[in-house]
């Protein structure tokens, strides 16, 4: 499954989710962390099974991406409130 490109987008996201995670605040921080455990075990899922994932892993991967899109607007979001507001 390595070869798909909305594993290998989730992969780039969670990757750069989980630095600037540790530099938001702790609901981030929170929400990340309970991202991360379902990665592990759909890569654990996907590491058993190979590139023949059954439904219900296509399934959780399409929820984590949408989890971390939204995380990541919710960072983008809250980052510009923080801005804006110091001015």
């Amino acid at each position: 499954m390595s070869s798909n490109p909305v594993w290998e987008d989730i992969q780039r996201l969670a990757e750069d989710l989980k630095v600037q995670a540790h530099l938001g605040g702790m609901e981030a921080r929170d929400r990340w962390r309970a991202l991360e455990l379902r990665l592990a075990q759909v890569e654990k899922t996907i590491a058993h099974s190979g590139e023949q994932a059954s439904d219900a892993v296509s399934h959780e991967i399409e929820e984590i991406h949408a989890a971390l899109l939204r995380l990541r607007d919710d960072m983008v979001t809250s980052a510009r409130g923080d801005f804006v507001s110091g001015w």
